[in-house]
């Protein structure tokens, strides 16, 4: 009974900007968590964001922090022992830095999320001109991932001795998209990834609780793109499908889902599970759906955290896009338009289309 009012009680969960959850799809469950620990360092800014009432400016993006903070929060460190890295097995998921005498070492446990990459635009000198322009390029999310260490001598030997948790520097090129509040955040458990069994569980999460409506429809493309089942070659621009058979993308990716979802919550460890219907033209019984509804349910564990936020009556501002704190669905702002990003592989060509 302690484990489980620990879960439904707030310090077991997090908040993170919904623009950030569009950059796990298709990675593994360990790389989903190691993001949801990166998001989890960033916890006080969010809260800051939120006192300060600046969802209310009207600009966008809306990033997390100030620009007189932005220096500082894009570095993180998250410690290899919350990744369930003991020492003894450092060697085993590290490598050592190329260069020589560097005080670094890199971390081979996640080289897909040096892949990680988010088109943006930004302003960049012509060297023709001299004038700044508007460009848009392909950037890497994180600038740098890597394990510093300690060195120290010892009866005339030098020691290199690992600090024990891995720094993530984010590109401040993409860290106001990256980062942006202005669709909103997800409120969910620190462990989600890691509590998970199949790999897109934590995508199908943060999309259905996103939605602000037990409700919601999408067209297959739009679900792709989200769940990073398409790839983009940038030599051809083409756009390779991982499921381009709709049986397999069912099979494959929204039945594992929705059964593990499930899965926690009846073991108390998901706030919502999902149904889901394939809508077809008339007549027609195979073949890709035009539209994919999903049904959102409270499991008892968002029952209970409503009826805890509805006793302690936390309310949010009247002019915020979240009406009320005790709503499991109102973190999010909402659209009826279809999933626009230009996060991951392959979004900027579906949005084109």
């Amino acid at each position: 009974m302690e484990k489980e009012n620990a879960i439904i009680e707030n310090e077991e969960w997090i908040k993170t900007p919904f623009a950030y959850t569009k950059i796990v799809g298709g990675l593994s469950l360990f790389q989903q968590n190691v993001l949801i620990l990166v998001s989890d360092k960033l916890q006080g800014y969010i809260k800051q964001f939120l006192d300060d009432k600046r969802f209310k400016n009207p600009d966008k993006p809306k990033p997390i922090y100030t620009m007189e903070q932005k220096n500082e929060a894009l570095t993180v460190r998250v410690a290899l022992k919350d990744l369930g890295i003991t020492d003894t097995h450092y060697s085993a998921v590290l490598q050592p830095a190329l260069k020589k005498n560097e005080n670094v070492v890199k971390t081979m446990v996640l080289p897909d999320l040096r892949r990680l990459e988010m088109r943006v635009s930004y302003l960049e000198k012509d060297e023709h001109t001299g004038k700044q322009v508007t460009v848009s390029k392909w950037q890497p999310i994180f600038k740098s991932i890597a394990t510093p260490m300690d060195s120290y001598s010892k009866n005339g030997f030098q020691f290199d001795v690992r600090n024990g948790w891995i720094e993530f520097v984010i590109n401040d090129l993409v860290a106001d998209y990256l980062l942006d509040m202005s669709e909103g955040y997800i409120e969910h458990l620190k462990m989600l990834a890691k509590v998970s069994k199949k790999k897109y569980t934590p995508s199908f999460y943060f999309l259905l609780k996103s939605q602000g409506s037990p409700h919601y429809s999408t067209k297959l493309e739009d679900l792709k793109t989200y769940m990073g089942v398409l790839k983009l070659n940038k030599e051809d621009m083409t756009i390779k499908d991982s499921y381009p058979k709709y049986s397999r993308f069912r099979q494959c990716v929204i039945e594992p889902a929705m059964m593990d979802m499930k899965r926690m919550a009846d073991e108390g460890l998901s706030d919502i599970w999902f149904t889901y219907k394939e809508i077809r033209p008339r007549g027609l019984k195979t073949g890709n759906p035009e539209l994919i509804d999903f049904d959102i349910f409270h499991s008892d564990m968002g029952n209970k955290r409503t009826e805890l936020k509805n006793k302690n009556k936390a309310k949010f501002d009247k002019g915020r896009k979240e009406p009320i704190m005790q709503d499991l669905f109102a973190n999010v702002s909402t659209t009826e338009d279809k999933i626009q990003t230009n996060i991951g592989e392959g979004a900027d060509k579906w949005n084109e289309l």
